[in-house]
Order: structure tokens, then C-alpha cells, then sequence
């Protein structure tokens, strides 16, 4: 008599064996070969208003001439005129409050701008991701230090549904301020 299986190793040996997911189509392949970083999306921010929360835009960062390593960031909001500063840190994406922005799988998914945001959409669409920048430049670029639970394949559903909030919530941003 065999020992009894575990519900765990039950649902392990389940997810192992099912037949892939069922797709409409083959997915786009990208192939990475510009060595992209966050300066390759432009300096615009889009953050929200602390006066109206609606969406306001980061403009200019400025050194502080008494700290050089202190900056603030200048945002105006088109919805309201208020005009207001943050404290721009070197980690600055954990502590501004970007208005592209959501949950997905425990995390915060956030893109600064639409630049930014369609790069996203292309980058995790696409089924197949060809590398082809030379090994000292691939660690730095932005889709080397993507985190992993963005990347891996098994989310890459759910990923794509939180990218697609963030292109509503961006769309409806740019309807009401054109």
C-alpha cells in the first residue's frame, strides 16, 4: 500500500501536468535590442494632485542649492492649478504618489507615463522576448531589472489586466483634459 499524496502535492502535480492555457493567437514576439531606461520615457510624471486628486504632472526637478543630493519635484495640475512640490528622493517610485498605479499579484504595478505604460504593455504582451544587447549593457537596462513576478509567464494574464486598469484610467485622464 502507497503512502497517501499530500492536497498540496495533489494541486502541485495538477498545475504541472494541465495543458497550457488556450490563447486566440500566437503573441507578439519583441526583440530587445535598445538599451531603454526610465530617461527614455521623457521627464514627465504623471502623480496625483494633492488638492483635487485628480492627475497632475511632474515637470521639472530641481537640486536644492543647499543639499545637492536633495531635489524636489515640481508638479502643476491641469484640473485644478494647483501648483506642488515632493520630495524627490533616489527611490522616488516608492514615495510619489503616481497616478498610474495598481495591485497586481501582492505588488504595486505603476508605470510614470503613457510612454512609459505602452512600453509595458508591449514588453510583457509580448510571448516571446529576444534579448539581443551585449552582456554588459543588458543588466542595467529597464527590462533586465523588471521584477520577476511581472515577467514570468504565469502572469502574464493577470499582469496584462492591471496594465490594461492603468490604459483605462490613463485614457480617461487624457478625455477629460482634452
Amino acid at each position: 500500500m502507497g503512502k497517501k499524496k499530500s492536497p498540496a502535492h495533489k494541486a502541485r502535480t495538477r498545475k504541472a501536468g494541465a495543458a497550457p492555457a488556450k490563447s486566440s493567437g500566437p503573441l507578439p514576439r519583441m526583440r530587445v535590442d535598445d538599451y531603454v531606461t526610465f530617461a527614455s520615457f521623457g521627464r514627465e510624471i504623471l502623480v496625483e494632485c494633492p488638492e483635487c486628486d485628480d492627475c497632475a504632472t511632474i515637470r521639472q526637478i530641481d537640486i536644492l542649492p543647499t543639499d545637492r543630493l536633495q531635489r524636489i519635484a515640481k508638479a502643476s495640475c491641469l484640473h485644478c492649478g494647483k501648483q506642488s512640490q515632493f520630495p524627490y528622493p533616489y527611490n522616488a517610485w516608492k514615495t510619489l504618489p503616481l497616478w498610474l498605479k495598481t495591485r497586481c499579484h501582492g505588488n504595486s504595478l505603476w508605470a510614470s507615463n503613457e510612454k512609459h505604460l505602452a512600453w509595458l504593455e508591449e514588453f510583457i504582451g509580448a510571448g516571446l522576448r529576444e534579448d539581443k544587447l551585449a552582456c554588459a549593457t543588458t543588466r542595467n537596462s529597464l527590462h533586465a531589472i523588471l521584477p520577476r513576478w511581472m515577467t514570468a509567464a504565469k502572469n502574464r494574464d493577470d499582469v496584462a489586466k492591471a496594465l490594461r486598469r492603468l490604459r483605462a484610467k490613463f485614457s480617461q485622464t487624457a478625455n477629460r483634459s482634452s
